[in-house]
Formats: structure tokens, C-alpha cells, sequence
């Protein structure tokens, strides 16, 4: 149950809003916690426990096939036997790995442009600026505030 929760929490960590409440994750049910519905809703995302079928792939065939507007449909899956299944119904189709490398790839690059925008907000910001020197003593001066004693290595 650990590993679910742990992959369950890295989705809801890397999804849009929007994109985890599309979202859909199927489990197979034959290892599931019992006091856990079959299905209920993680950080907006659905979680579905098969426990009508023998295991989870059949559920998620079972969908891919019922499906009104299959090329809307995402399935993110290694198995081949899906593979197929969502090709002949022409949804669209991530391996795992793939779709993996680009949440954390988008993830990457939001937080660098959110730092940029960070970095940028900081330096216009008046109360950042850096004084040199002469600009301190002068701001001293104004002040009538004694300069400070320059040591050894100061200039």
C-alpha cells in the first residue's frame, strides 16, 4: 500500500490541477487495503481499486473500449496488451518512462522560471539594492553617524 501512496503522492506533486482532476489511476484490487473504498479521490486525483476483475489491465481494457470520445483518452501504460487495445481505438498513448520524464521535465523548468521570476522581482525591488562604499559613508554622513573604522584589507 506504501508504494500506491507513494506513487499516488509524486502524481499529485507533478500534475496541473486540471490535469490530476482528469486523472485516473487504476490498482489492482488483490492486495488492496480492505478499509479502502473502491473508489475514492487522492489530491484530486480518481483512484479505482479492480476489485471486480482480475486484475487491473482488465478494467482499464474494459474502459478504453467503452469509451465515447476515445481520442481524448491518455493511457499511460508499458503493457502491450493495452498498448494495442488503445491503438485500435486510436486514444492516446504515453509509455510510462516517457510521460514521466516530461511532468518532471515541466516541473524542472517551472521552478527555473519561477526562480528567474524570483531573481528579477528581487533585484528591482529598492530595498535589495547594494550600496558600494562611498554610498554608505555618504548615507552616514547625512545621518551625522560616525563612519566605521576601516581595518587592514578595507577600502
Amino acid at each position: 500500500h506504501r508504494a500506491r501512496l507513494t506513487m499516488l503522492n509524486y502524481l499529485t506533486k507533478y500534475l496541473l490541477p486540471q490535469e490530476a482532476h482528469d486523472a485516473t489511476v487504476v490498482f489492482d484490487a488483490k492486495d488492496a487495503p480492505k478499509h479502502l473504498q473502491s473508489e475514492f479521490e487522492h489530491g484530486g486525483i480518481r483512484v479505482i481499486f479492480a476489485r471486480d476483475h482480475n486484475e487491473a489491465d482488465d478494467l482499464i481494457e474494459e474502459r478504453i473500449r467503452s469509451e465515447n470520445a476515445p481520442h481524448q483518452l491518455v493511457v499511460v501504460t508499458d503493457d502491450l496488451r493495452l498498448q494495442v487495445v488503445a491503438q485500435r481505438r486510436r486514444t492516446q498513448l504515453i509509455k510510462c518512462h516517457d510521460w514521466l520524464d516530461s511532468l518532471e521535465r515541466r516541473h524542472r523548468d517551472q521552478r527555473q522560471a519561477q526562480a528567474a521570476d524570483e531573481a528579477a522581482q528581487e533585484s528591482q525591488d529598492p530595498r535589495r539594492a547594494k550600496l558600494t562604499p562611498a554610498e554608505v559613508d555618504e548615507w552616514l554622513n547625512e545621518f551625522e553617524i560616525e563612519p566605521r573604522k576601516k581595518t587592514d584589507g578595507q577600502s
